[in-house]
């Protein structure tokens, strides 16, 4: 009966504690971390953007004439009008303990400052785990058409 007893709350403690959550894996992170920064740039939402990239961002495109950072991305971010919808498949790759690359092309479609943006671009991000967070700290873009 003790043995039943002391059994039976050795379980019900078991049962008692919260299964650890799983975490998302570095793929389903990164790829949610991409979809909110894509988001904000679509919405020229500055402090979106601003709070998902680190401060030393830097962006090489086509349509800004070369590497700018942070602050010119965000000065110009009412400038930049686009949609980008991602060809799979989209590469998630760790370069480290808290950082992760992801490589894909997408279809681009809109303008920066009138200037029309390549309709098909490779894109690789470089992103840095800052305090829990992934922050953008790379964008390139070359066009493949």
């Amino acid at each position: 009966m003790r043995s039943l007893l002391l059994t039976s709350l050795l379980l019900a403690l078991v049962l008692a504690v919260p299964a650890k959550a799983e975490e998302p894996s570095l793929e389903d992170q990164i790829l949610e971390a991409y979809q909110a920064i894509n988001e904000a740039f679509e919405l020229q939402d500055r402090s979106a953007i601003e709070a998902m990239t680190t401060p030393d961002h830097i962006a090489i495109t086509s349509y800004y004439d070369g590497a700018k950072g942070l602050d010119f991305q965000l000065a110009t971010a009412g400038d930049l009008i686009f949609t980008q919808k991602p060809i799979p498949p989209l590469v998630v790759e760790s370069v480290g303990e808290d950082v992760a690359i992801l490589r894909f092309s997408a279809e681009m479609h809109g303008s920066f400052k009138g200037k029309v943006l390549p309709s098909k671009a490779a894109i690789t991000l470089i992103w840095q785990k800052v305090d829990g967070k992934w922050l953008e700290r790379l964008y390139q873009e070359t066009p493949i058409d």
